[in-house]
């Protein structure tokens, strides 16, 4: 009999976001073994754009779309200008749908009104902004609940809120839960203090301690962040186990750029401390160097044409390097991976998340390329580049160091004509069907632990009385 296995995952495909991949490929792997698996993701629209390189990726699968509800605060707020431009407040003069009404400059904002909105801020970002997609799921859960069972619930996340259905599910269903962690929940760096309050810590920490114990396992996809998880909970290695989030096989394409050059490329979104300035200012002193020939040199960012405020495409204009540095915007998934292939080395940008490691670091692995990471030398990404062997790791906060192998790499790659050779006997250990096939060994052990009449983290069950 087909296990009956329920994934709650806010992306899947064909979401081409990068955390739709591993568990649209865990699904994958799944149903082709053999189990009756069902996801419930979060529902095409506004916020979740197909991939069409993805349309069909998931075919055979049964999956159920929950709507995406908007954000409260800005809904709110469009609501209120709405209603104010229709009293007559202001001009009525805006630079768009969402400006503020026109009038006299702004006074400063009082300190208190300033404190209750980043409070208010922060309770809504409490766990994180789809909460109400979530509410939706758990209506979505109990519904199945009156007419089908599962044996296995796994959620995926972020975003984490998937975890709070899940729990239900495993409750409703009375099946184990695997909690699949792709990024860190409680204490997660990506808030900034405007989304920080002892009330938006104190609810995740009960919440994350909730569903964490609830769960037969935790699946952390680093080092670092299991070893987190163990600590504040006390649990072992089984319960808190490490399952990578691995590559797909490379796409066929060119080895590098033709001729003699030094091709760098950067795929992927820029945001928080994945900050680009120092590999800018590194590839401007190695072209005005006498001995470089620019022509034979650029660095190809896909994916953001921007960092915050800082448009790179501008920055270039400005600096005369628009024929060496070009920022372009998200591309389909085989488009951006044949601008991976294209490349001589890669980029990866993963400053300040010293616990999580960039899905592209395995993605990068698959090419063959050599990598440079912009990374603490501690850093969960550092280590497993020194594992595999797959590039040198370089401190972002110092610009002396990247400037020298910028310059390494020009003379190796044009003057010397070198290649870089891969260790595959040691990379193919981080593929994604190795992966998958330990997610698959794990939610065996949990199944078969539910039939032993085994609780979360494998303890046995005990009647009442025995």
């Amino acid at each position: 009999m087909a296990r009956r296995v329920l994934i709650l995952s806010y992306h899947f495909y064909p979401d081409g976001a990068v955390g739709a991949r591993r568990i649209s490929q865990l699904a994958i792997a799944l149903h082709r073994a053999g189990d009756d698996v069902t996801v419930i993701r979060g529902a095409l629209g506004p916020d979740i754009l197909p991939d069409p390189d993805l349309a069909h990726a998931a075919d055979g699968l049964r999956v159920l779309q929950v709507p995406v509800p908007p954000k409260l605060a800005p809904t709110v707020g469009r609501l209120r200008r709405r209603i104010g431009r229709r009293l007559g407040r202001g001009s009525g003069a805006s630079t768009g749908p969402d400006a503020p009404d026109a009038g006299p400059p702004p006074r400063p904002e009082p300190a208190g009104p300033g404190r209750l909105r980043r409070y208010y801020d922060s309770i809504e970002s409490i766990v994180d902004y789809r909460k109400l997609w979530a509410t939706g799921v758990g209506l979505c859960v109990l519904w199945r609940a009156l007419f089908t069972r599962a044996d296995v619930v796994v959620a995926s996340g972020p975003p984490w809120s998937a975890y709070l259905p899940a729990t239900l599910a495993g409750a409703v269903f009375r099946a184990p839960l695997v909690i699949d962690l792709r990024d860190p929940w409680y204490g997660n760096l990506i808030w900034t203090a405007a989304h920080k309050s002892p009330l938006k810590d104190r609810v995740e920490a009960a919440l994350e301690r909730f569903c964490f114990g609830r769960a037969a396992r935790v699946v952390c996809t680093s080092d670092g962040a299991a070893r987190k998880v163990r600590d504040r909970y006390g649990w072992g290695e089984e319960r808190v186990p490490i399952i990578y989030n691995g590559y797909e096989p490379a796409p066929g394409g060119p080895e590098g750029a033709a001729g003699p050059r030094l091709n760098l490329v950067y795929s992927g979104t820029l945001y928080m401390n994945r900050d680009p300035t120092a590999l800018l200012e590194g590839i401007a002193g190695l072209v005005e160097r006498p001995d470089v020939d620019r022509g034979r040199v650029r660095l190809t960012l896909v994916g953001s044409p921007a960092w915050g405020e800082l448009d790179i495409n501008d920055w270039a204009r400005a600096r005369g390097l628009s024929d060496c540095i070009e920022a372009v915007g998200w591309l389909p998934t085989n488009a951006a991976a044949r601008k991976v292939m294209e490349a001589d080395v890669l980029v990866n940008l993963a400053q300040g998340q010293p616990d999580q490691i960039p899905a592209k670091t395995f993605e990068y692995m698959a090419s063959g390329k050599e990598t440079v990471a912009l990374t603490e030398s501690e850093s969960d990404t550092a280590q497993l580049m020194r594992r595999t062997g797959t590039g040198r790791v370089l401190d972002p906060a110092d610009p002396k160091g990247i400037a020298e192998a910028l310059w390494d790499l020009y003379r190796r790659y044009v003057v010397a004509g070198e290649r870089y050779r891969p260790d595959w006997s040691v990379i193919q250990d981080y593929s994604r069907s190795a992966q998958n096939e330990r997610f698959r060994a794990l939610i065996d052990a949990v199944c078969a632990g539910r039939e032993h009449g085994e609780a979360p983290g494998g303890e046995r069950r005990h009647a009442p009385g025995s």
